[in-house]
């Protein structure tokens, strides 16, 4: 009896053992395996040609009667500036943690005034929402290019020991923030600005006209609330017009802001009442970074249509192989199935910094970098992990049971 005992109790630690490495595996594969294979070469990083233009092709001509729009790489967070016909200049959003100095160094580098030298303001800046990955850079930004006129969220900055500057302006039931990246953007956007304005649906456009009289115009159709539980959907819809290109930018504005303005255009009412049946822009920036419950299919039907959505370019603003999964292929299957085609998809995450410019006679031009990086996994971990745990269960538990029966035999034809 004592050897049938000890028996059990030595098959129940290889079933331990068995169990404990299982459970190991699974959660290397669940939560570390983009880690484990960095780590261990897993995957690697392809190079090719882009096909389009180029940047500097693109931003390359007369910015006095070209709009030009730069969507930079700053990983997973978003920047854009916009360099109007008539040499004004608007930065939207300013990146996570790190981005500063890139963003700057962009700006010496390709943002020039009427005279060819670089800015030392922005004439406009637009905070979007408060999250760090769109505002956390923005301070540095704005303490080197301070904004004339700072647009920003409807939400309070209440970091201890800090006073929201307009906190009277903030409009109706709205929330507040503390993190440390809100209270510094809210703070360097309001310190160099001749005005702060809140971001609401009924704020005036932003208008102008080129060197030769073409006139454009930067509209807001959102927020169409005062406050949300999520954060993104404080992002305004913006529609960017000129020589009859239009551009829908759209933060990180998800499906609750989208529905809102949705209804709006199908009630038609007021500035809404423009987006018809034959209505259609011709750049989308796709919402969050190109996440699954943002650019819905009802949104993009609503600012496009059947007819000229083949040709629409989708812009997504994302980090080279992030943890978020971003762009989601939920998103580009549901922008795909709508009619946009692959070769109008557009990211930062491959393509680098995209640069779209509206000539003035109305031709759209588009480019990024000249290099695309594309991640190719040579073997995903969990196949190895599986792999793993198949054959320490042979070893462990299988062997020694087949062993055991062999003898079993051996044994019942001795006694034959």
């Amino acid at each position: 009896m004592a050897r049938k005992s000890s028996y059990n109790a030595h098959w129940l630690a290889r079933i331990v053992v068995v169990l404990i490495v299982g459970v190991a595996l699974l959660v290397s594969v669940l939560f570390f395996e983009k880690q484990i294979n960095t780590a261990l070469g897993l995957e690697r990083i392809e190079e090719s040609t882009y096909e389009g233009a180029t940047s500097d092709s693109v931003i390359s001509g007369s910015v006095g009667e070209d709009l030009v729009v730069h969507f930079i790489d700053v990983g997973q967070g978003d920047a854009c500036i916009i360099q109007f016909p008539d040499y004004k200049t608007m930065l939207i959003d300013g990146a996570n943690n790190g981005y500063g100095d890139v963003i700057n160094n962009y700006i010496e580098e390709n943002i020039k005034d009427k005279n060819g030298d670089t800015i030392t303001y922005f004439d406009y800046a637009m905070l979007t929402h408060s999250d760090s990955d769109h505002c956390a850079s923005m301070d540095e930004v704005l303490n080197e290019y301070p904004a004339k006129t700072f647009y920003r969220p409807n939400v309070l900055a209440s970091r201890s020991g800090y006073t929201d500057p307009s906190k009277n302006d903030l409009i109706g039931n709205y929330t507040s923030k503390d993190t440390v990246a809100y209270k510094n953007a809210i703070e360097a956007g309001c310190k160099g600005a001749e005005q702060v304005i809140i971001n609401d649906v009924d704020m005036s456009a932003i208008t102008g006209t080129s060197s030769s009289g073409d006139e454009y115009s930067l509209s807001f159709y959102g927020p169409n609330s005062d406050s949300y539980k999520d954060w993104n959907n404080y992002s305004p819809i913006m529609i960017l017009e000129y020589q009859d290109v239009r551009m829908a930018l759209t933060g990180d504005c998800e499906k609750e802001g989208e529905e809102e303005f949705v209804n709006l255009v199908n009630k038609g009412t007021g500035k809404f009442a423009q987006f018809t049946s034959t209505y259609h822009v011709d750049v989308i920036k796709a919402g969050h970074h190109g996440s699954r419950t943002s650019t819905g299919t009802n949104f993009i039907n609503a600012i496009t249509t059947e007819s000229e959505i083949q040709n629409t370019l989708l812009i997504v603003s994302c980090g080279f192989d992030n943890s978020y999964g971003h762009p989601h292929d939920e998103l580009l299957s549901r922008v795909k199935e709508v009619g946009i085609v692959d070769d109008n998809i557009l990211r930062t995450d491959t393509n680098g910094t995209i640069v779209l410019s509206v000539k003035a006679d109305g031709t759209l031009m588009h480019g990024a970098n000249p290099i695309v990086k594309t991640p190719k996994k040579l073997v995903d971990w969990r196949y190895i992990a599986i792999t793993s745990f198949v054959a320490i269960a042979m070893v462990v538990l299988i062997q020694p049971a087949v062993k055991k029966a062999k003898k079993q035999v051996k044994r019942a034809t001795r006694r034959r």
